[in-house]
This record gives C-alpha cells, structure tokens and sequence, in this order.
C-alpha cells in the first residue's frame, strides 16, 4: 500500500511541475495563468449579466409589491433591465480586469471597451426613462 501511494504522490508531483511550467510560460509578455484568468473571466461576466437580468425580470414581474405610487413603481415599469445589467457587468469588468494587472495597452483597450459598453447602455436607459 506504502508502495503505490509512493507512486501516486511522485505522479502528482511531476503532473503539478508540468502544469506549473506551463501554467508560467509567457505568450506576449502575459502568462499564461492570466489568460486563462482573463477568458473564464470574461465568461463569468457574460454569464453574471444573465444572471443579473433575469433576478430584475423577476423582480420586475413581482411589482405587485409596490402598491402605492411611488419612485420604484415607475422605475420598473420601465423596460430597463437589459441595460441596468449590461451596466453592471460592465463596472464588474472593469474591476476585474484592472486587478489583473496585464500589460499597459492591453487593460487599457480592454477598459475602453467596457466603458463604452457602460456609457451605450447609461445613455439607452436615460432614453428610456
């Protein structure tokens, strides 16, 4: 028994070694442990936006609540879910990108993008309202 946990634990070694060089290889001044961060990221954001807007939509459908007249009344009779979730996966992005320190240029266009997502979907819900 001493004998295959002998092997299974030098398995384990080698297999965590490799995975460590690989995980530490640089690919345009980034490793590679940031890019896989930076993808599950990006598809956490993606799938948090959903998340968000379907908990307002169900929100939104038990207005029931809000009997008397009064400001979250008016503001969830409004069509605005999409845009209020497309926002804060957008101020979510640009934290999570920014504390990930990739290179200057590349978190710089990567922000970009998230402010202006942040800025399309403010103006198309003050459109809205």
């Amino acid at each position: 028994m001493q004998e295959f946990q002998d092997k299974l634990e030098a398995g384990t070694r080698f297999i965590s070694s490799e995975m460590q060089d690989v995980l530490e290889k640089v690919i345009f001044q980034i490793p590679n442990w940031k890019w896989i961060t930076l993808f599950v990221g990006l598809v956490g954001i993606y799938f948090l936006r959903f998340l968000t807007l379907s908990l307002l939509k169900k929100i939104k459908e038990s207005q029931h609540y809000f009997t008397d007249k009064s400001f979250l009344q008016f503001f969830f009779k409004l069509d605005i879910e999409r845009g209020l979730s497309w926002v804060l996966s957008s101020i979510i992005g640009m934290i999570f990108v920014e504390s990930l320190s990739l290179t200057e240029n590349l978190e710089k266009y990567i922000v970009i993008y998230f402010k202006l997502v942040l800025a399309g979907n403010l103006i198309r819900m003050c459109y809205l309202a």
